[in-house]
């Protein structure tokens, strides 16, 4: 029934004319591109970060250039409501300076504190260190400095964070 409907996808939410685009569509999308989602990290407690921290540390460190970045999905208010919106931080600037890629931005942005080591280009335990605290401080932001999501966070809703290493 809901593949008759005008606006019935069956990638996206099983609600007929709304929803989001499920993690599934993700995946197969960055199969096909000799990729997949390695880690999966849900972020609602400041607790959730002490986690996230070591973890990032280790994906930094341990095969280094399969990490092609990570997958961002966090709660968004849309036109009917609550919603979903997923975007990419990735190593994609000048010298592998880690950017947010972000369709709500006019264009990809330096994550901040991430250039601090990382604008040689070099890989070292300092600019590895500097990425894992500009990436936690980013989502930290996203969860306690936006007006929109405090509400959402009180909903329990969560960000949740995924690694994306070459297949």
């Amino acid at each position: 029934v809901v593949r008759l409907l005008p606006c019935g996808n069956p990638l996206r939410s099983p609600w007929p004319c709304l929803g989001d685009y499920d993690v599934q569509v993700l995946a197969e999308a960055l199969r096909r591109r000799g990729c997949a989602l390695t880690s999966h990290w849900v972020l609602r407690r400041r607790e959730d970060f002490d986690r996230l921290k070591v973890d990032l540390e280790e994906a930094l460190q341990l095969e280094p250039e399969s990490l092609r970045g990570f997958i961002v999905n966090k709660p968004s208010m849309g036109g009917l409501g609550k919603g979903r919106h997923w975007y990419s931080l990735a190593p994609s600037g000048r010298g592998g300076a880690w950017l947010c890629h972000n369709s709500l931005s006019r264009s990809p942005f330096l994550l901040r504190a991430a250039d601090r080591g990382a604008a040689n280009g070099a890989d070292t335990a300092g600019s590895r260190s500097a990425v894992v605290e500009a990436i936690l401080e980013h989502l930290k932001c996203l969860l306690w400095d936006s007006p929109c999501l405090r509400g959402c966070m009180e909903a329990r809703s969560a960000v949740h964070f995924f690694a994306v290493r070459r297949a």
